[in-house]
């Protein structure tokens, strides 16, 4: 338990977090309030030996976009397997945009080099310079998310797909 949740009772959040922390990624930290925990319970325990390993993340090229260089990072998501794709900014390694949405986890059904990509909101002025840059091609096919629609992308070399 985390020293706000005992002293104030009403630090529902940070339990929350807690056990998303730690099956996640081990860590053992509020993430509301950065302060440590005070122990681990059994239950933690047992949560962090069933914690799923995350794939590996490899960088598979470069993408230009507003003047920032950013690098292609490829992964799978934890949830159905399916293919993450993040942008990541080259010179700082701050995370810039997740280009994929894991939508085989909500039954869509994907190929494995196949990537269900978000083309709306805050990704609009991705989508043009990633199809310029050589690395993916467009299916045409589209998955329904929410009240969006997401296209669905595929890998052009094999050798970029991530392994299962």
């Amino acid at each position: 338990m985390c020293v706000l949740a005992r002293n104030f009772r009403s630090h529902r959040a940070c339990n929350a977090r807690r056990r998303d922390s730690q099956v996640l990624s081990g860590i053992t930290s509020c993430k509301a309030y950065r302060h440590p925990f005070r122990g681990r319970s059994a239950s933690m325990e047992m949560m962090m030996a069933k914690r799923v390993k995350t794939p590996k993340i490899q960088e598979i090229g470069e993408v230009k976009i507003w003047n920032e260089k950013l690098r292609v990072l490829v992964s799978r998501y934890p949830a159905g397997g399916q293919v993450f794709v993040g942008l990541e900014v080259k010179e700082t390694g701050e995370p810039y945009t997740d280009l994929s949405t894991n939508m085989r986890a909500h039954g869509a059904e994907v190929a494995d080099d196949e990537i269900v990509v978000k083309t709306w909101s805050e990704n609009e002025h991705v989508i043009k310079p990633m199809l310029q840059a050589g690395l993916f091609e467009d299916t045409g096919k589209r998955v329904p998310a929410g009240f969006a629609e997401a296209q669905v992308w595929r890998f052009k070399s094999a050798a970029h797909v991530p392994a299962i």
